[in-house]
């Protein structure tokens, strides 16, 4: 996915849940699973103590 995308699903996803903790982080994968994952993976992680709808 190229950066621009991967900023634009961001903002997406800071619009639908304006209470989250901070912005969305953007990081790279390593070659381990970017290998087993293929061109064009994407993933999001959620964490915290409590769910926000």
């Amino acid at each position: 996915m190229p950066l621009d995308e991967a900023q634009a699903l961001a903002k997406l996803i800071e619009e639908e849940f304006p209470n989250i903790d901070g912005p969305v982080q953007i990081n790279d994968i390593g070659t381990v699973i970017g290998t087993h994952t293929g061109p064009g993976t994407v993933a999001a992680f959620f964490w915290g103590d409590q769910r926000i709808d």
